[in-house]
């Protein structure tokens, strides 16, 4: 072959659809599955619903736990399967979970709007931010995407998009038979799929994916049928992962660190590398000194202080949300940017047992929405400082900061620049 012909080759293959995808990627030990053309992450499991509560040991009551995460309700465009009717309040019952008097995965729309909240409470896998998948809402997604019936594109949905554009789906063939190789990623593959996404003209109605013969419809919400979890972005390929309980201290000087659901009994010192802390106990301090980027938070609590320093500059921001900090917060003389609590539900405020001190740091520091016992102090920083909605139960002080916004601060002594916040 000449070298014109290899390269039309080359064009070609990257012409195609199949070249158009970026391969799946399984991280977390195999449990996730991130999608980097469209910047996912989904289960593994595809049934992982019964195999939680099969590994429950008590599926009755894990069922009933799930229940409770949800308040018992889950909330949708009023429809007539609304309790009462209308309502926008779907009152859940053992049969949103139970298919033919057992638990084999197959639920309600509701029971798997249900689940998902419960995948979200407990920070499945480090995310709370987890969901049913979407569909285009309309009569352009019904049919066999790329093939058969009203001919919808990949597009039409993110199942479709899974499916069709990554596991090798063909209409009118189950998955399960014919499929290429980044099938085997997947495990506990079943027939058919919730979408989250309702019909905005029948709103007892929700969206499926059909994966027995690739088919896009909407069915009624109290049918039956399995839910596979995704959510937006890319999970976390940790290098080193804690889960259970942990009695030691734990260094992190390079890699992903990932201390996640877990009870560290011991000291957590970062000298370098990355660290996650969610959904986590330590029970001592938490020091990052010097190098590297972390995350703590959702659902973090440290039982002692936690002292952030002398980190360098770079540009990923760095996040305190959600956490329990039982004695002092300190974030000081780092070049790195942080928020401390945002405006935004992905990052909600804290709670700090002891005094909370930003001070000395040259990257941007955001303030939000954080509850502290003792007093707030931002001090002599040269990048822009953001003070706003915090609780301070003694004082709130600020001085000799280059640049300071804030406003809806309530403390019972306001002092310096954050005197009219």
């Amino acid at each position: 072959m000449n070298t014109f012909s290899k390269w039309l080759t080359v064009l070609a293959f990257l012409s195609s659809p199949m070249a158009a995808n970026a391969q799946l990627v399984p991280v977390n030990g195999g449990a996730l599955v991130n999608d980097p053309t469209d910047k996912l992450s989904w289960l593994r499991d595809a049934n992982f619903f019964a195999t939680q509560a099969a590994e429950s040991g008590n599926p009755s009551e894990f069922v009933q736990t799930i229940v409770s995460t949800s308040r018992g309700v889950i909330h949708d465009t009023p429809n007539s399967l609304d309790t009462p009717a209308k309502s926008g309040r779907h009152t859940l019952t053992l049969n949103d979970f139970y298919h033919n008097g057992a638990i084999d995965g197959y639920l309600t729309w509701f029971g798997a709007q249900a689940w998902v909240n419960y995948l979200n409470v407990t920070d499945y896998q480090g995310y709370s931010n987890w969901r049913l998948p979407t569909t285009v809402d309309n009569n352009s997604s019904l049919g066999y995407p790329n093939g058969g019936a009203h001919d919808p594109p990949v597009t039409s949905s993110e199942l479709a998009e899974l499916f069709y554009g990554q596991l090798g789906q063909v209409a009118g063939q189950p998955i399960q038979k014919v499929h290429n190789t980044r099938y085997a990623l997947f495990r506990n593959v079943g027939r058919s799929y919730w979408s989250g996404t309702e019909v905005a003209d029948a709103s007892s109605s929700a969206w499926i994916f059909n994966d027995s013969a690739g088919s896009q419809l909407n069915t009624s919400k109290d049918n039956y049928n399995q839910a596979l979890a995704v959510r937006s972005g890319q999970a976390y390929q940790c290098d080193t992962t804690y889960n259970g309980t942990f009695h030691g201290n734990v260094t992190v000087y390079s890699g992903l660190v990932c201390i996640v659901n877990a009870t560290v009994v011991g000291n957590v010192q970062q000298n370098g590398g990355q660290l996650r802390i969610v959904g986590s106990i330590i029970v001592g301090n938490v020091q990052v000194n010097g190098d590297g980027q972390f995350t703590i938070g959702p659902g973090a609590i440290i039982t002692n202080d936690l002292q952030i320093q002398n980190l360098p500059g770079g540009s990923v921001e760095n996040q305190i949300c959600d956490t329990t900090v039982q004695g002092n917060l300190q974030f000081q003389n780092n070049g790195t940017a942080v928020e401390i609590g945002s405006s935004s539900s992905s990052c909600i405020g804290n709670i700090v047992g002891g005094n909370l001190e930003v001070q000395n740091n040259t990257g941007s520091t955001a303030i939000f929405n954080d509850i502290v016992v003792g007093n707030l102090q931002d001090h002599n920083n040269t990048a822009p400082t953001q003070v706003f909605d915090n609780f301070v139960e003694h004082n709130l002080q600020c001085e000799n900061n280059t640049a300071i916004s804030g406003k809806g601060n309530s403390a019972k002594q306001k002092q310096g620049q954050c005197s009219a916040f």
